[in-house]
């Protein structure tokens, strides 16, 4: 499954290389802000992952091999809802029966509260993930995003209002902090999928700085380098690994996310489709360089 921050348009040149050789993708129309805040797209990817578990089998997929693919504020909010379901999980077991904020409710489809303590009808679980990939994501909410928020225009105010005026809530840093705890940290190992981050090293959108600082918290927490791995591409901006990139013929993300999917599901290898079709540059190199030089991410 994968998760976009923006149209679904853009999602067409990752689509191709991951469908043709029987990778099942799912891309849920996921709201975004004004319509609604971080915690509603939070509770629209558990509810996308749920569709998924219930009916990726009627398309010829297999639940029980599932890959979360997020990209950029997509990465984000599928990152919060697996940490959310561990949260709800662990407390679960501990016998806690009313939870707020990071582990109290969601909502499903017809706006009813789903309680942590509750019974969905489709409970999936993180553990039940192969994996999950983020990519060019904000993972850490501090003071360097902060400043790219304001780049891009976005005063403090919108960025309380986008969050909720929740953003700590929601930040997978801090999240990330609550299960330092040798106990918490023990039942949150078990239950993490494997996880790769994909970063820029020109990104000025989402810093690199940030996901760099992430993954070394995650490593921190999970101390297992096999489960927890990092992939930087040097001078790839925000876009450059889902647009330019394959665009000009480029799918090093692709290639590396493909291996990735290999290595996590318990199906049988799968093969790099060496199509042309598929692998060769959409457009002239000199109509990306200019695109590059105006995209504003």
């Amino acid at each position: 499954m994968i998760c976009y921050s923006v149209t679904r348009h853009m999602s067409l040149t990752d689509r191709i290389p991951t469908s043709a050789k029987k990778i099942v993708v799912v891309i849920p129309d996921l709201r975004n802000y004004p319509l609604v805040c971080i915690p509603s797209m939070v509770d629209d990817v558990d509810l996308a992952l749920d569709w998924t578990r219930k009916n990726i089998a009627q398309y010829g997929g297999d639940p029980t091999n599932i890959v979360v693919v997020g990209q950029s504020a997509g990465g984000h909010v599928a990152c919060m809802a697996i940490f959310r379901k561990i949260r709800r999980k662990i407390a679960r077991e501990d016998g806690i029966v009313s939870l707020e904020g990071f582990t109290g409710t969601n909502r499903d489809g017809n706006g009813k509260n789903i309680h942590a303590n509750g019974n969905s009808n489709c409970e999936w679980m993180a553990s039940d993930l192969k994996g999950f990939a983020a990519v060019s994501s904000p993972l850490n909410l501090g003071s360097i995003i902060n400043e790219s928020f304001r780049r891009l225009g976005f005063d403090n105010g919108m960025v309380d209002r986008m969050f909720g005026f929740e953003k700590k809530t929601y930040d997978p840093f801090l999240a990330l902090e609550e299960f330092q705890s040798a106990e918490l940290k023990h039942k949150f190992v078990k239950e993490f999928p494997p996880i790769c981050i994909y970063q820029g090293t020109s990104d000025k959108t989402v810093p690199y700085e940030c996901s760099e600082s992430f993954y070394r918290e995650l490593l921190r927490t999970t101390s297992d380098k096999q489960s927890v791995s990092f992939v930087s591409y040097d001078g790839w901006s925000h876009t450059d690994p889902i647009l330019e990139g394959p665009m000009d013929a480029d799918h090093r993300l692709h290639k590396d996310l493909f291996n990735n999917v290999n290595e996590w599901i318990t199906s049988p290898n799968l093969t790099w489709p060496n199509d042309a079709r598929i692998n060769d540059r959409l457009c002239p190199h000199f109509m990306i360089e200019i695109s590059r030089m105006i995209n504003p991410f």
